[in-house]
């Protein structure tokens, strides 16, 4: 009876590690990241010039989750939220915002951002980095670094309504540039932005 309480732990523990073996193992067949772009310069390409960039973390609220699941039926994550938002100099005025984040793809990561103006038009979009392996498909099918795609949020849900978008790199960017737009207009809609 003694050895099987202590012979299951061990088995427990051998099975957590192989599978986290695994996964770290397919992360790795994707080589290391190649950068495109800072943050920096993707910030400066996907907010207005002549602004006061203050980077800010919020949540949303469940009210403005629902906005966003009501007016695009998109489901927003209840998550702490970093931005950077572009005050007009002088007033303090908000005029734009940008937001920067990873989303998984394939055995790696794509850093992907995209800015709003106040009206919620997609302003710019940039592919910062993605992993080694998978350079030469964003290239192709995507860009990198600043991305010259201008399309609105009902443009995107229809490629990904209608199965237009048949490459996995493109298909990526798009939820990802939609997601971070939707967060934004669901930030800036509200009223989160207090003076500072």
């Amino acid at each position: 009876m003694n050895k099987k309480i202590y012979i299951f732990p061990i088995v427990l523990l051998s099975l957590l590690f192989f599978h986290s073996s695994l996964t770290l193992a397919h992360k790795d067949h994707a080589g290391a990241p190649v950068k495109f772009i800072s943050t920096k310069e993707a910030l400066r390409a996907m907010l207005p010039k002549d602004t006061n960039i203050v980077k800010r973390k919020e949540e949303l609220s469940p009210e403005s989750r629902r906005w966003a699941k009501e007016k695009y039926a998109i489901e927003i994550k209840e998550k702490l939220y970093t931005y950077y938002l572009a005050r007009e100099k002088g007033s303090q005025r908000p005029i734009a915002a940008a937001m920067i984040t990873s989303a998984p793809y394939r055995h790696g990561d794509v850093v992907i951002g995209a800015g709003a103006s106040m009206d919620g038009e997609i302003t710019a979009s940039a592919v910062l980095s993605v992993n080694e392996k998978y350079v030469a498909e964003f290239k192709n099918k995507v860009g990198t670094g600043i991305v010259n795609h201008k399309l609105t949020i009902t443009e995107i849900n229809k490629l990904l309504d209608n199965n237009s978008c048949e490459d996995q790199a493109y298909c990526v960017y798009l939820k990802e540039v939609r997601t971070i737009t939707i967060a934004l207009q669901s930030l800036l809609r509200i009223g989160i932005i207090k003076p500072l």
